[in-house]
């Protein structure tokens, strides 16, 4: 039992280590690089987070599923699960618990169309 522990103290300090490194390393990316998300959502206008009414409706059924107020479905054309929901009546605060439960393959296939 005592050698499980001194590995796992072991496994946690390098890991600790690893994240005292990528802290640095990020932080100096960032003073390197500081408009890169910015001009990375302007090549991306379609982005999710580039919208803020898209994020608000994913933040509102989060929240409703979480609380219990909206249940996830199984997909509504196939069947299966999981799902993802799907917006079909847009991003406004009104309808944004008005969803579709969509398997992947199938949320892909509805945005293509």
């Amino acid at each position: 039992m005592k050698d499980i522990e001194k590995l796992r103290a072991k496994w946690r300090r390098g890991n600790a280590r690893r994240r005292d490194q990528k802290t640095e390393y990020m932080a100096a990316w960032r003073a390197a690089n500081p408009n890169y998300m910015q001009e990375w959502r302007d090549r991306h206008p379609g982005y999710v987070g580039s919208t803020p009414e898209k994020r608000r409706a994913r933040q509102m059924v989060s929240r409703a599923i979480r609380s219990g107020r909206l249940e996830r479905g199984d997909c509504e054309i196939c069947g299966l699960t999981p799902t993802e929901a799907h917006h079909p009546f847009g991003y406004e605060e009104a309808m944004a618990l008005a969803v579709w439960w969509l398997c992947r393959s199938h949320h892909l296939g509805v945005h293509r169309l």
